[in-house]
C-alpha cells in the first residue's frame, strides 16, 4: 500500500507515521505545510493534485490520502481524481469536519469523539467513522533517554530530566486555555446581561460531569452577539465555514458552544481544580500559559512547557498523580493525554468520560473523578495508598501497551474500511 501523508506538525503524526511503517506501508510527506503556514488555498490544490497525478502516470498510483484531522481542499481534490481519502481527527472542535465536503463519496473520516460522530452522521451516514485516539510506544524513548548515564543511548535521547526522581506530587501538563479562549478577549464587548448569564451556564456546566448542556442554553440572540463581537474583535476570532453540511443556525450553536464558551470553561475548571488541590497537596503546573493571568494560588507550582516526547514521559512517570480535566467540547470521548500517560506508566486521575468505560475499569487501571471534592479526596487516598496507586498505574499501562497503540488503531481503521 501507498499513501500520501498530508503533514501540518500534529502532535499525532510521528506515531501514526511510525505505525504505518511498521505495518509495512510506504508512505509519502507532504510537509510544506509544517515549514509554511501562510500556503493559499490554490497553492495547496497545486501541490495535491500535481503528486496524484504524477503517481498515477508513472504508473504506481497513490492508494489514498491521509491526513490527521479534515481539510476540505483534500476532500474535494481526492474526489475529482477518484483517490479515497482518509482522516483522523485528534482534535475536538475541528470546525472544518461540518464542511459539505465531508460527505463526498471519496473520504472516510474517523472522529474520536463519539457525540461528535453521532452529530455529523446524522448528515453523512456513509463516510464517518467512530475510531478513539492512541498513543505512541516511542514516548518509552523519553523514559529510556532520563538515563543518562547509559552508554547504549544515542546522543539526541540523552538529556536532563525535568523530575530527577519520583515523588509525591500531583501535576498537570498542559494548558490552562486563557491564551485559547475567546469569549475572554471579546468580554469587553458583550452586554452585561450577555456576560452573566455565560459565567452562570459555565459555573453550572462545571459541576456536571457526564451531561453537555453548553449546545443547548445559548439563545439566538447571544448566539448572534457573541458573533458580532468576535466578528468587532477581527483576527479569525470567529472561525469561518463556508458551504457547511449543516444549517447555518446549527453551526453558529456549535461554534458559540464548542470554541467560545468551552475553552473559558477549561481554564476556570483547570484553575479550581488546581487551587482545590494546593490546599492540600504537593500541584505542579506545567504550562505555557500565562498562569498569572488566571487567578492561580501561590501554592500551586508553576514550571514552563515540556517537550512532548522526553520532558511529558518524564513527569508522566514520575509524577504520583497526572491529572487530566478534559475539554468539554469532547463530549465522550478520550483525550490524547489519557493514553499517552497509561502509555509511560503514570497513574492518571481523569474526570467523568463515557467513554472511559468503553476502554478501562476504574479503579483498576486508572482513577475518575465526578467533581472537584471527590477529586481531592480521591487524591488524598491514592497519595497515601502507594502500593495500591503502583498497582492500577502498572495495570493501565500494560492495557495501553498492547492495546491502544496507534498500530493497533490504524489496523482498526483499516478493517473497518475492508
Amino acid at each position: 500500500m501507498k499513501i500520501y501523508f498530508h503533514r501540518y506538525n500534529s502532535i499525532s503524526e510521528a506515531g501514526i507515521l511510525n505505525a504505518f511503517r511498521e505495518l509495512g506501508i510506504e508512505v509519502f510527506q507532504e510537509t510544506g505545510e509544517m515549514r509554511k503556514k501562510s500556503i493559499s488555498h490554490e497553492e495547496r490544490i497545486s501541490t495535491l493534485a500535481t503528486a496524484l497525478l504524477s503517481a498515477e502516470k508513472s504508473g504506481v498510483p497513490f492508494d489514498c490520502v491521509f491526513s490527521i484531522n479534515f481539510f476540505p481542499h483534500i476532500a474535494e481534490v481526492c474526489n475529482k481524481l477518484d483517490t479515497p481519502y482518509l482522516a483522523l481527527t485528534v482534535d475536538c472542535p475541528v470546525i472544518e469536519s461540518f464542511s459539505k465536503s465531508i460527505a463526498l463519496p471519496c473520504c472516510r473520516v474517523f472522529l474520536f469523539d463519539r457525540h461528535q460522530y453521532e452529530l455529523l452522521r446524522a448528515f453523512s451516514p456513509d463516510t464517518v467513522f467512530h475510531l478513539p485516539l492512541a498513543a505512541d510506544p516511542a514516548l518509552l524513548m523519553g523514559l529510556e533517554g532520563i538515563r543518562t548515564g547509559d552508554p547504549n543511548l544515542k546522543e539526541d535521547q540523552v538529556y536532563t530530566p525535568v523530575m530527577e526522581k519520583e515523588e509525591n506530587c500531583i501535576c498537570l501538563v498542559g494548558s490552562l486555555y486563557r491564551e485559547k479562549s475567546p469569549l475572554y478577549r471579546i468580554g469587553d464587548l458583550l452586554s452585561e446581561h450577555t456576560k452573566g448569564f455565560i459565567d452562570g451556564v459555565l459555573d453550572a456546566q462545571e459541576e456536571v460531569y457526564g451531561a453537555a448542556f453548553l449546545t443547548d442554553c445559548l439563545s439566538d440572540a447571544q448566539i448572534d452577539e457573541i458573533r458580532r463581537a468576535a466578528k468587532q474583535a477581527g483576527d479569525h476570532c470567529w472561525p469561518e465555514l463556508p458551504d457547511p453540511i449543516c444549517s447555518e443556525a446549527y453551526l453558529y450553536r456549535y461554534i458559540a458552544a464548542s470554541y467560545f464558551l468551552a475553552p473559558e470553561l477549561a481554564c476556570r475548571n483547570r484553575v479550581h481544580i488546581l487551587n482545590a488541590l494546593a490546599e492540600h497537596f504537593d500541584t505542579r503546573l506545567f504550562t505555557a500559559s500565562p498562569a498569572k493571568e488566571c487567578g492561580l494560588s501561590e501554592g500551586v507550582r508553576v514550571f514552563g512547557p515540556v517537550s512532548s516526547y522526553r520532558g511529558m514521559p518524564n513527569v508522566f512517570s514520575r509524577s504520583a498523580i497526572n491529572l487530566q480535566p478534559t475539554l468539554r467540547s469532547i463530549e465522550t470521548g478520550l483525550s490524547q493525554r489519557v493514553f499517552d500517560v497509561l502509555m509511560c506508566g503514570g497513574f492518571l486521575m481523569s474526570n467523568y468520560q463515557e467513554e472511559l468505560y468503553d476502554h478501562f475499569t476504574p479503579g483498576k487501571e486508572l482513577a475518575v473523578y465526578s467533581s472537584i471534592p471527590d477529586l481531592v479526596e480521591q487524591c488524598g487516598y491514592y497519595l497515601s495508598h502507594e502500593e495500591e496507586r503502583r498497582a492500577v498505574a502498572d495495570a493501565g499501562c500494560k492495557l495501553v501497551r498492547s492495546r491502544h497503540t496507534w498500530r493497533e488503531r490504524i489496523k482498526e481503521m483499516f478493517s473497518m474500511l475492508a
